[in-house]
């Protein structure tokens, strides 16, 4: 037997992000610091460039043998004898991030902003990416994998990409119903917190069927809606029989009793006194289908 309590429909409007080049003052500095703390390690005075040639033949080699960080120990004298073009930095990261190490990101964004070449920025910058998602910092992981993409394809990066616009989408995660109050109210917990703003009405980004008569407020990640209408009881017209057909309609149930609630609009509410009625809890869940607008 269907008690509908509630069916909603929640609108959020975001403006598509555009594309543009991938900037992080973080990660500027971050890779400025590795870089004076790799040739500080070394006096002006015993640094050699012409090893340099070497050192990196070398550090290739080391890194198709999976000889990290003896790869690591070559690039990184390197950059203390002068190397510091964006393709010796990106050696520098693929080796670091194999091994998991810190200063990953930092080597990666100086490849990034040192190349000239396409595939060079994005193979860093999709670096980067993984180091995000690895830590679960998801929107940071789309953002730059996303920059990546605009740069050179990698079908394995954009179906991550994929993956994590669901992940980060702007949804509800659960909803409250207090339909045994005078006036039911309504709460959708979001995925993420809600801005706050003085000047920002939330109900200019909520729809209902029938329209609110009432407030919409947001407090951290939490939407209520105040001042929601109950609909009617609708009584069937035929007697309670245990023959009874369905009623037809778009929400069909099985023998119809007295006080039952037949959705006809959008936002619906069952009489109050009758939600524990045949074993129904108190918990609600949205339908399938119903989700939050991703931003």
């Amino acid at each position: 037997m269907l008690r509908a309590l509630l069916v909603f429909m929640l609108v959020l409007f975001a403006a598509p992000a555009m594309a543009q080049e991938y900037q992080s003052k973080d990660l500027a500095e971050a890779g400025v610091n590795y870089r004076q703390e790799l040739v500080s390690n070394i006096p002006s005075n015993k640094r050699q460039p012409s090893l340099i040639p070497r050192l990196r033949k070398d550090a290739d080699e080391e890194y198709r043998a999976k000889r990290y960080p003896q790869a690591i120990e070559d690039l990184t004298r390197a950059i203390a004898y002068g190397a510091d073009d964006g393709l010796v930095w990106l050696r520098l990261a693929q080796n670091l991030a194999a091994t998991g190490d810190d200063h990953t990101m930092a080597a990666a964004y100086n490849a990034y902003v040192k190349s000239v070449d396409p595939v060079e920025r994005a193979n860093a910058l999709f670096i980067i990416g993984r180091d995000y998602d690895r830590h679960d910092q998801l929107k940071d992981a789309l953002a730059v994998f996303q920059a990546g993409l605009a740069l050179t394809k990698a079908s394995a990066v954009a179906e991550r990409v994929e993956q994590l616009k669901q992940l980060v989408a702007f949804r509800v995660t659960k909803l409250d119903i207090q339909a045994e109050a005078d006036a039911p109210r309504v709460c959708l917990r979001m995925n993420e917190k809600i801005a706050p703003k003085a000047d920002l009405s939330y109900g200019a980004f909520v729809r209902t069927e029938p329209a609110l008569d009432g407030i919409v407020t947001a407090r951290g990640d939490t939407l209520c809606l105040d001042g929601l209408k109950r609909a009617a009881p609708r009584i069937s017209r035929r007697q309670r029989r245990d023959d009874a057909e369905p009623v037809q309609g778009p929400h069909r149930h099985s023998r119809p009793q007295a006080g039952d609630q037949l959705c006809r609009c959008g936002l619906c509410v069952a009489p109050r006194g009758r939600r524990r009625a045949a074993g129904h809890d108190d918990q609600s869940r949205p339908r399938q289908g119903s989700a939050g607008a991703g931003q």
